[in-house]
């Protein structure tokens, strides 16, 4: 099925445009069917063993992926009213996402994350969890700090206030979704950490030693977490001018 997709996906894109805002089991339908061709072309490219051997590259998706995303996005999220049918947009929105252009990202990119984050607010509560928006933003954080990441500059505050807002709430083990939504946003530090060190970290030195208990915790759970899983040299550690050298002082 794999090699058909693109055929499958451009036809999607036609169909998607006219599938009108009562027809939400059709909408729903096609949401689902998106994320799975999606996730089929990446579990197809993960099990080539090198890059030389794939005859089908997420390159080729680009212009299909940038108008599924764009009604995914503007059209068919709004419009969604009841919980599934914004976790299977949601769901579709992130399975596009590593699929996008970098000419949409460099021109949209930085507007889709204002987006995002107020899905927290606008969201959350009909949601009662905020995993398939942190999805969404973890995606997209990943794939516009790769292609364009000074086009995050001009919106990071707004980003790392609802960060912290976020890792700031304790999951609760005992469901799975608050796990998640708490591992991705560790995730979405990750990614900030690799574009934007220095404002990230002494963002959270500040929380460390200017905040109330609670943001301690939080900012102390985000450090703890990057000084663990990104194995920085110690050599590198130990240069003034390196970004983790902060977290000595």
């Amino acid at each position: 099925v794999t090699p058909f997709i693109k055929s499958l996906l451009s036809t999607s894109t036609q169909l998607m445009r006219n599938i009108k805002v009562s027809d939400m089991m059709l909408r729903l339908s096609f949401a689902n069917a998106i994320s799975q061709f999606f996730e089929a072309i990446l579990d197809y490219n993960s099990s080539q063993s090198s890059s030389s051997n794939r005859c089908i590259t997420m390159e080729q998706f680009n212009p299909e992926a940038d108008a599924i995303y764009e009604c995914l996005f503007v059209t068919w999220l709004n419009a969604a009213r009841d919980t599934d049918s914004k976790v299977s947009v949601l769901a579709a929105v992130s399975s596009t996402t590593p699929f996008l252009s970098s000419s949409l990202l460099k021109e949209k990119g930085s507007g889709y994350v204002l987006s995002i984050l107020q899905m927290y607010k606008k969201f959350s509560v009909s949601l009662s969890s905020c995993r398939d928006i942190t999805l969404c933003l973890s995606q997209l954080l990943e794939v516009a700090s790769k292609s364009h990441p000074a086009s995050l500059e001009s919106i990071l505050d707004p980003l790392f206030n609802t960060l912290f807002q976020q890792i700031c709430i304790i999951p609760d083990y005992n469901k799975s979704s608050s796990v998640r939504n708490h591992n991705e946003i560790l995730r979405c530090y990750d990614t900030m950490m690799r574009s934007s060190p220095v404002k990230l970290i002494t963002g959270l030195l500040n929380k460390v030693d200017n905040s109330e208990e609670r943001s301690k915790c939080g900012a102390l759970t985000v450090i703890r977490h990057l000084l663990r899983y990104l194995h920085v040299p110690k050599d590198q550690l130990e240069q003034r001018n390196h970004p983790y050298s902060i977290l000595d002082t």
